[in-house]
């Protein structure tokens, strides 16, 4: 049977909204009558947020400067996406059930799209939330391993303070409480757990398996936790590149971390891809990765002597022109996915050695991320604050992501951000 002619349309009301923000609305209209249906009042956008969603949803482009102009960001407007398209589906499952009558009213409608779906220990389960989620939602493997990531660790936090077992966490145990102590942890990876999180605690409440009328623990930021990227001080960068007593696999780590460096901070699938074809008149040119499908920047660098005898170490016996510059990647299937794979798995035996030479050593944090925040700062001064100048060296295609990028830097074993650091933290470990 035909779905009978309902019209419906999305617009903003600013009733009982801070402005210039609005909240989120649905107009239903059948047979002359309406119903009008108000979600979430944490659900709130500006004229100017939603004018970027419709765009979004006719698949015109949506460039930076569209959403720093609106103040919103690209997982933000994913999120609002993700959101209207739950609750439009729901209105689509629940006109399809009264085209099995043969006449229904407006009250109807309204009836069937307020109930709740039937709730079940299963179905508000956190990490069975989690796992239908992706189901529905998530394609990348990548992206799957992120969220998989953040259910794990939050689970064991819950385990952890409530001294139960992992079956009983439900989504309706996150409170504001909740997430206080969450973000007490003081972890940087709190941050984006928490962002996970909140979609999860959306996707349920757009399932109806939470009362539109109950108040997300989310709103005005509970918790919230500034990230802090950390940057290692020169006298650390002196005492890991400087240092003895490592093991072989230690030793390793620490070598392509220092690799790492002299490429401007790339990223270890960034060092293992490159290729001999990389290396051009004495330098090494490169585009990251994680640019891809976006504008990429050229990153030059020169082969100074220290970076040569690094290569030197650790090169690929093949020397042919599209050969990997290092053995990473010999015999690896070419596809995608394996290549992703293998880097993974190099990736973790180098951060397993890497973890004994931070405990070693006292410090916070090590990793790939840490070497280019320590680049990018000491670039940063090094070049008497030229913001332009680190902007090109890391790839960034915009110079406010570049700035912020800075800004949410803090050197290890202080609380004083990057804007803020003394200038003598500069050049003193880095020489010919």
């Amino acid at each position: 049977m035909k779905i009978p002619t309902v019209k419906w349309a999305w617009y903003l009301d600013p009733r009982n909204i801070d402005p210039p923000y609005k909240r989120l609305c649905l107009r239903i209209s059948y047979a002359g009558s309406r119903y009008f249906q108000r979600f979430d009042p944490t659900i709130k956008v500006t004229d100017e947020q939603w004018e970027l969603l419709s765009k979004l949803r006719q698949g015109q482009n949506i460039t930076k400067k569209m959403l720093n102009d609106a103040l919103y960001t690209q997982e933000q407007l994913n999120e609002l996406q993700g959101i209207v398209a739950a609750h439009e589906r729901r209105l689509e499952g629940v006109l399809r059930r009264l085209s099995e009558y043969k006449s229904y009213t407006i009250e109807d409608v309204k009836h069937e799209f307020s109930v709740y779906v039937p709730v079940t220990e299963q179905t508000l389960n956190v990490r069975s939330l989690f796992e239908s989620y992706l189901a529905e939602r998530i394609s990348k493997r990548k992206t799957k391993e992120f969220y998989m990531s953040a259910c794990n660790h939050i689970c064991k936090f819950y385990v952890e303070i409530s001294g139960r077992h992992e079956s009983a966490f439900r989504i309706t145990d996150v409170t504001e409480s909740f997430l206080r102590q969450y973000s007490s942890l003081g972890l940087s990876s709190v941050v984006a757990y928490k962002r996970h999180l909140r979609t999860i605690y959306n996707y349920a409440r757009a399932k109806g398996l939470i009362s539109q009328d109950k108040l997300s623990p989310f709103r005005g930021n509970v918790g919230k936790m500034e990230s802090k990227n950390i940057a290692l001080s020169t006298a650390q960068m002196a005492v890991l590149f400087g240092g003895s007593g490592y093991t072989p696999k230690q030793q390793m780590a620490v070598d392509f971390l220092h690799i790492a460096y002299w490429l401007n901070g790339a990223n270890f699938a960034d060092i293992a891809n490159l290729k001999r074809e990389n290396i051009d008149n004495n330098h090494i040119v490169f585009s990251r990765l994680k640019t891809k499908g976006r504008s990429r920047i050229e990153i030059r660098v020169k082969l100074t002597k220290a970076l040569k005898e690094l290569i030197k170490k650790y090169e690929n016996k093949d020397k042919s022109k599209g050969a990997y510059l290092f053995p990473f990647l010999i015999d690896c299937p070419t596809d995608e996915e394996s290549i992703s794979k293998k880097i993974d798995a190099e990736k973790h035996l180098i951060m397993h050695a890497l973890a004994k030479v931070k405990t070693k050593l006292g410090l916070t944090e090590l990793n790939f991320n840490v070497i280019r925040h320590t680049f990018a700062t000491q670039t940063y001064y090094s070049t008497n604050h030229d913001l332009y100048g680190v902007c090109k060296a890391l790839g960034h295609n915009d110079i406010r992501t570049t700035q912020n990028y800075l800004d949410s830097i803090v050197i290890d074993g202080t609380e004083e951000p990057i804007t803020k650091a003394k200038e003598e933290l500069l050049n003193q470990f880095i020489k010919e």
